[in-house]
């Protein structure tokens, strides 16, 4: 019953679609997804706010890469601690995890802070996209940066904490 009720509503759906006389430019326009963006005015010296459509893909080649490094640095960051964990007297020193904390909790805190992080490029490059494509000039069009501090901060903790544990 349940398979004849789908069938029923998605070929009620195809034929609302194809009715005879309606051509395809009839039909409406997908939405167009836009953005606020915070540009600066040159001639009053002030920041605008404006809602522009956003020129194509955000999450582009670049923010992938951009990503994976950040989970690359992650899993290596999170392998080095647990692995010289193993070792007599070694405790973490960060207080967010603990002094003996789990590979889970590693990961959890961690990619935690890497969701954040990719959301907040993804808003920051969409917005430069949009103000780039408009021919504007943002007050800050660095989305990257927030990604490669965190590898950054990830590759310091392995340094550190291979310099620390083999003494």
């Amino acid at each position: 019953m349940k398979r004849f009720i789908l069938i029923f509503l998605l070929a009620g759906t195809c034929h609302a679609q194809c009715q005879p006389g309606l051509k395809c430019t009839d039909l409406p326009d997908k939405p167009t997804p836009t953005v606020r963006v915070k540009l600066i005015d040159e001639s009053i010296n002030r920041p605008v706010w404006l809602t522009l459509p956003v020129p194509h893909r955000t999450a582009d080649k670049s923010f992938w890469i951009a990503q994976a490094l950040v989970q690359a640095s992650t899993i290596v960051d999170v392998e080095v601690s647990v692995n010289s964990l193993k070792k007599p007297g070694v405790v973490e020193l960060n207080p967010l995890l603990g002094k003996h904390p789990s590979r889970l909790r590693y990961y959890g805190t961690n990619e935690a802070l890497n969701f954040t992080i990719g959301y907040l490029s993804w808003r920051a490059k969409r917005s430069q996209d949009a103000a780039h494509e408009f021919g504007a000039k943002q007050s800050w069009d660095r989305w990257w940066v927030a990604s490669a501090a965190t590898v950054a901060v990830h590759m310091f903790g392995v340094g550190f904490t291979l310099a620390e544990t083999r003494r």
